[in-house]
């Protein structure tokens, strides 16, 4: 299991989106493949349903 750092700070020619977006890359390497694969695929259109238990669209 790998240990989270806490990240660097964006440097002067990063963009905050970009600067988020390599983040959370950096810690999505180390997520397995079989866990990625159980996560929903609608997560988008059904997020009130996957966080509050809503019923889905």
């Amino acid at each position: 299991m790998t240990t989270l750092t806490q990240p660097t700070k964006p440097n002067k020619k990063q963009t905050t989106s970009e600067f988020l977006l390599e983040f959370a890359a950096s810690v999505a390497i180390d997520v397995p493949k079989s866990e990625l694969e159980k996560l929903p695929t609608d997560g988008a259109k059904n997020h009130d349903h996957y966080l509050y238990g809503a019923p889905k669209r």
